[in-house]
């Protein structure tokens, strides 16, 4: 038995190593996966919603958007003749701005108007038009200057999300430097400041503003791993005010309905703001009339404002560590888990530890964007710190166990020893003299009786009673959502989580549409609340799994007089088996040939009184619906 002591104390001893050498494996495996690029969806994401959350600005007066609107479209056409907008910019010249920019391709004359065009551009001479470069490349208005014209190409990220600004870019087949239309636009409202810039075409592509040096993006910078890095790149730090900037339509500035300050002295930008015209990039670094989406017009007024804050108010750029600093600080965040682990044994203190650093972590880096312009790792350093906060702790509560169950153990062999003592062995003495002595079997017999009733006895002393407690939560991947909370917040956490999964048909989405409005949640169980998120759960994952490349995905949770209603669409190509919650008669016949998520879908509308549906969305994609009646109506409604 000592032997099987010593056995114990020294796997003890191990899992304790061990844990420090696991905690360095976490830290090497997450360096490995952020350096092959398989971290970068998650730090866009954070990045993104650092830059949403960040305080409402005021308005950038400076920077004036004329938008061509839908109605235009409807008076017009489907393109703006040359006369409306040469009677646009002539107005707009009257009232002296500092350049306009027009973020319309103009590469061929759109008649009627053309020649009254054509005196447009001669007679307000700050006009800056645009052209297409590389794959995309679109002739510039021929009546323009080449100092006239910017690109107004912007790049998107792998996910199709716009973070950078791309400035310069080299053609090199023409052998010339091209300018972005926001470029050109900053330098054209800097000119009249009197400060100097200086745009290079050598390999290193500088651009200085002013005193200030904009820092050209490498293809490694931040979270980027080996991404294009042609031409001169900087990370878009789009304004925050709602709205950032001042918004006039075509119609009102044709008919001089505004103050002239507006204009005077501003930079103005021409462009389309119409959905009928896929002018649009995906963005989710700001909040926009169009959720998930902005204008180009938009875009390019988003930069030649940076630009103008980072020349005239000192505003700094975007920046990010150097690549060392970044993987020294997933190291620290790391080890700073393996400590916790074995340095506080208050399960208490330990988790509010996880809780204060993890929070401190991320609050810390959204200060640091927020306050002084400083990108660094964020979701690196919570998963090291996760997994070797929380996971470990799971060796290290083992190792604990151990320790607990060598002194039990002792106690229990102590405490049988004591037992067989005090017990049988005491009783087989005392049969051993009356045996000896010639007593007759009448007289044994007790003695064996007592001997036996003290060996059940011992396997009562020797039982471990343990008590299981199951939580009020839903676990979905690493969080635990409490079920005490509204359930159409906890749905929502359901629907977010769910949608960080790496499945194909989450990644194709461009349009998310969720709307979780309260639900009448009176007679709801722990379980009802579980299933619920269970069935929303296993519906995402069905579009994530079986709809194939879906643009628009929609969730509606919401409650109406009578029902309660989840119901979850995207328009993927797809061949859904139609299926509707089938009478009494026929329930059990018709859920034996279905699969093991319609089977539950089934037992939960059948629970909750309700009625379970999927099938094709008349035009395309599919839908998947379940309802249940309220509170105060479940004795009228019948399904």
């Amino acid at each position: 038995m000592s032997t099987f002591l010593q056995t114990l104390k020294e796997k003890t001893a191990s899992v304790s190593l061990g844990s420090y050498v696991l905690g360095m494996i976490v830290i090497g495996v997450v360096c490995l996966t952020r350096s092959l690029g398989l971290l970068q969806g998650f730090e866009w994401w954070a990045f993104d919603t650092f830059l949403r959350l960040r305080p409402a600005a005021s308005i950038d007066e400076r920077v004036v958007v004329i938008a061509i609107e839908e109605e235009d479209f409807q008076r017009y056409g489907n393109s703006i003749p040359d006369r409306a907008l040469a009677e646009l910019l002539q107005t707009l010249g009257q009232y002296q701005p500092r350049a306009i920019g027009m973020d319309l391709f103009r590469d061929s004359p759109v008649e009627p108007g053309y020649q009254q065009l054509v005196e447009a551009f001669e007679q307000v001479p700050n006009i800056f038009g645009i052209n297409g470069i590389g794959s995309a490349a679109v002739n510039p208005p021929p009546e323009l200057s080449v100092e006239q014209v910017g690109f107004a190409t912007i790049p998107q990220d792998k996910d199709g999300f716009t973070r950078r600004l791309l400035l310069t870019w080299i053609d090199d087949e023409a052998s010339k430097l091209e300018v972005s239309l926001s470029l050109r636009l900053a330098i054209a409202y800097l000119e009249a400041e009197n400060i100097d810039t200086e745009v290079s075409s050598g390999d290193s592509l500088n651009i200085r503003i002013g005193d200030a040096k904009l820092t050209r993006l490498q293809s490694n910078s931040g979270a980027y791993v080996n991404v294009e890095n042609g031409g001169h790149r900087v990370l878009l730090n789009p304004q925050t005010g709602r709205p950032p900037f001042r918004r006039l339509s075509m119609q009102a500035v044709l008919a001089e309905e505004f103050d002239p300050d507006w204009i005077r002295d501003r930079v103005v930008l021409i462009g389309v703001i119409a959905p009928s015209v896929q002018d649009l990039f995906p963005t989710a670094a700001v909040t926009t009339d169009l959720p998930g989406f902005m204008y180009g017009v938009e875009m390019h007024a988003h930069g030649v404002s940076q630009l103008l804050d980072r020349a005239l108010k000192n505003r700094p750029p975007i920046r990010v560590w150097p690549e060392v600093l970044e993987y020294g600080w997933i190291l620290v965040w790391g080890g700073l888990g393996v400590w916790l682990v074995h340095h506080l044994a208050s399960p208490r203190r330990y988790v509010l530890a996880i809780i204060v650093l993890g929070s401190a972590l991320i609050l810390g880096s959204f200060s640091l964007l927020w306050l002084w312009s400083w990108w660094i790792p964020v979701v690196p350093p919570l998963i090291v710190f996760g997994i070797n906060g929380l996971v470990l702790s799971g060796f290290y509560l083992y190792d604990q166990t151990m320790r607990a169950r060598i002194d039990e153990r002792q106690q229990v062999i102590q405490e049988a020893y004591t037992t067989i003592h005090n017990g049988p062995l005491q009783e087989l003495a005392v049969l051993s003299k009356l045996a000896g002595s010639g007593c007759s079997l009448e007289q044994v017999f007790p003695k064996i009786q007592q001997i036996e009733q003290d060996l059940r006895a011992l396997d009562s002393r020797l039982e471990i009673l343990h008590k299981v407690h199951t939580p009020a939560t839903f676990v979905i991947g690493d969080t635990n959502l409490n079920l005490e909370d509204p359930l159409n917040e906890v749905l929502f956490g359901v629907y977010n989580q769910t949608l960080t999964r790496d499945f194909p048909g989450f990644q194709s989405l461009k349009l998310k549409m969720p709307s979780f409005d309260p639900l009448d949640t009176a007679g709801l169980s722990h379980k009802d609340r579980r299933d619920l998120c269970q069935f929303l759960e296993e519906a995402l994952c069905n579009v994530g799994k079986h709809a194939k490349a879906p643009t628009r995905l929609s969730v509606v949770c919401k409650s109406t007089e009578q029902i309660n209603l989840i119901r979850i669409e995207d328009n993927g190509h797809s061949m859904p088996q139609s299926f509707t919650t089938p009478s009494k008669s026929s329930f059990f016949l018709q859920k034996s040939g279905s699969g093991w998520g319609t089977q539950q879908s089934l037992k939960l509308a059948k629970r909750l009184n309700g009625q379970f549906q999927r099938g094709a969305l008349p035009t395309r994609g599919t839908y998947c619906e379940l309802c249940w009646p309220r509170s105060d109506q479940s004795a009228q409604v019948k399904h």
